[in-house]
């Protein structure tokens, strides 16, 4: 097997002090007699200088060392994008194995390149070797007498100069992932694959910027199934050099894009920094919702604590740990709630729960640093609490049609049930949330947001055409809510909560109810849904409803009085009485825009018995009312 490393130089990196020459000359000084060096010089400046010079510096290495080494060198007079360019030299390599490495990067160990080649043998792919980093600007200073050590095969100068990422220019990582990434090489900062396999999966993909291109080849390279070999043995020195990190959303998007169409969440990249660990841990499958780590870690600690009346884990324990525990839902509401209130004991007035509950969550809060207290009970914000209420105003409709009970609210009532889904979900990073009926187009304005992805179940062909107009994002399924066959067709998948607005009749709501309870994805703890009801219109049916609800482990959990609110649509015959009526007492006629107003109902459930709402249902009365 024949090894091809492949290196891409921009501009000589003369802001890293020319660390294309050290980096050529650690590859030199391996141990392996014979490889390919394949160089991208991918400047925009001098390009015939450069590629003199570096064709010089690589044929006197040649002469001087004597090894058997194919030496290329492409040279660009455009820049490419740098995957580009690495894709490009890994597409004219020869040989079976390509070994990258970044042109600011040196090797540290001599016999590297032997070893990944006996390892090539037993895996497909490796990375992980230790990050060591130059201190700020020390390497530029000392840039040549380094290269003059380095070409005699000394490192101790270099390495007693390096440390851990980063060194004098140290600033606090948000998240201790971020920090831990950076002490290990990606694939692209020194790592191997082989060349069938890499050019079979594309390659690094082309984002239009750096970050997190690197991340995708090695999820596909996980998800393709292909052995994986840590390279943590192994040292290499970083020249630490000034860059403006920059969060790139498009990039996160393309990447989370490709995760989710495979049914993944994430690739926890950080834990095969680990020995022993499985594939199940690596690629983290896509649930219904996925919250912020962070919070995820805190609830996780949270769990393990006891309230300030228990002293002991034991029968009152479980007790309080099955009737008491907060949800990861009520955690991490409690959590946005305490960050935006000023001190604790106004925290505790909103926060609908006692105090022996609420200091283990206080604990695990100020354990994480997220806040502090003043001596007087103020609370200080340290940092996490971000913009969680970022929603486009957009609103569309269609004529309401009679027939299937459609009846619009208004746009502030629209935007007032997005603001409020925000509320009940923050610090979600993934959520599927199902909308069964969408003629109030609540769908597009949730789909604004990142890390909503709607799926819509509509019967009215009007708004399932304009929807796949307005934003792709939107799963869209033309569904008669009363056809069992047709629903068990469309493979809906599972979602962690819905929201509906159903017709105002006793079988119209069990119905949709029903349904949506049939697409939540099910675990140990509730689940929580949203149902838009008018009660004056279902009258005293409501009553049974929540009868029937009950006993199917369905409960009323809140309600949000005049939530939502509705205008006379010219269409209708509501329309029409009303101008009677303003008529008959000497009124204008059209003295009056609203119609109604309707509440909202929030519902909990844990393992509902659908088989008992399905009994008292008739879907030929779904839109009877008065029945």
């Amino acid at each position: 097997m024949r090894l091809s490393c492949v290196m891409v130089t921009c501009d000589m990196e003369k802001s890293k002090g020319n660390a294309v020459f050290h980096s050529i000359a650690s590859v030199f000084n391996q141990d392996l007699d014979s490889f390919e060096l394949i160089i991208v010089d991918n400047s925009n400046v001098k390009v015939e200088k450069n590629k003199k010079q570096l064709k010089l510096y690589v044929n006197e290495f040649i002469l001087k060392t004597g090894k058997n080494v194919s030496f290329k060198l492409i040279y660009r007079k455009k820049t490419l994008n740098v995957n580009k360019a690495r894709n490009l030299g890994a597409s004219l390599a020869t040989g079976d194995l390509l070994v990258f490495i970044e042109a600011d990067t040196i090797i540290l160990d001599n016999n590297i390149f032997s070893e990944v080649l006996r390892i090539s043998n037993s895996f497909d792919f490796g990375y992980g070797a230790k990050r060591l980093w130059t201190k700020e600007k020390w390497f530029q200073h000392n840039s040549q007498f380094v290269l003059k050590q380095i070409m005699e095969g000394k490192y101790d100068f270099l390495k007693f100069n390096t440390g851990e990422y980063p060194l004098s220019f140290r600033k606090k990582a948000d998240g201790e992932v971020f920090s831990l990434l950076q002490n290990y090489t990606f694939i692209a900062n020194f790592g191997f694959c082989k060349r069938s396999i890499f050019l079979k999966l594309g390659g690094f993909p082309i984002y239009s910027f750096l970050d997190l291109s690197d991340d995708c080849i090695i999820f596909r390279l996980f998800d393709g199934g292909y052995k994986f070999k840590f390279l943590g043995d192994f040292s290499v020195v970083h020249v630490s050099h000034k860059r403006k990190r920059i969060n790139h959303p498009e990039n996160f998007s393309k990447y989370f894009e490709e995760l989710r169409s495979h049914g993944y969440y994430w690739c926890n990249i950080s834990k095969t920094f680990k020995h022993k660990i499985k594939l199940s841990e690596i690629l983290e499958p896509l649930k219904s919702v996925h919250y912020d780590f962070r919070v995820t870690e805190m609830y996780n600690k949270y769990i393990q604590l006891l309230p300030l009346n228990i002293q002991k884990k034991g029968g009152d324990f479980y007790f309080w740990e099955k009737n008491n525990l907060f949800s990861i839902m009520d955690f991490s509401i409690l959590l946005k709630r305490l960050l935006l209130t000023s001190s604790v004991d106004d925290f505790i007035k909103e926060s609908c729960a006692d105090f022996d509950n609420l200091a283990t969550f206080l604990n695990v809060v100020l354990k994480n640093d997220l806040i502090s207290f003043t001596s007087s009970g103020e609370i200080k914000n340290k940092s996490f609490l971000r913009d969680l209420n970022i929603i486009k105003q957009q609103f569309y409709s269609v004529l309401p049609k009679g027939s299937l009970n459609q009846f619009p609210c208004d746009s502030n009532s629209v935007m007032r049930r997005a603001k409020f889904f925000l509320d009940r979900y923050p610090f979600v990073e993934y959520i599927r949330v199902a909308i069964l009926g969408d003629d109030d187009f609540l769908s597009p304005i949730l789909a604004s947001v990142p890390s909503i992805f709607p799926v819509v179940l509509e019967k009215d062909p009007r708004i399932v055409s304009k929807l796949k107009k307005i934003n792709k994002k939107i799963d869209i399924r033309t569904v008669d809510f009363s056809d069992d066959a047709n629903f068990l067709k469309l493979d809906v998948p599972k979602v962690a909560t819905f929201i509906t607005d159903p017709p105002y009749t006793l079988h119209g709501i069990l119905a949709f109810i029903y349904r949506g309870l049939s697409l939540l994805q099910y675990d140990d703890d509730w689940k929580e849904f949203y149902v838009v009801i008018n009660p004056t219109m279902i009258g005293k049916n409501f009553y049974h409803i929540i009868k029937i609800l009950s006993s199917a482990n369905v409960f009323l959990y809140e309600v949000r009085n005049n939530f939502s609110h509705y205008m006379l649509p010219q269409n209708f015959k509501e329309r029409v009485r009303a101008n009677r009526f303003f008529r008959n007492i000497n009124l204008p006629k059209n003295m009056v825009k609203y119609s109604s107003s309707s509440n909202l109902y929030i519902f909990r459930t844990k393992n509902p018995r659908l088989i008992e709402i399905c009994k008292k249902l008739d879907y030929t009365k779904i839109y009877n009312h008065y029945l």
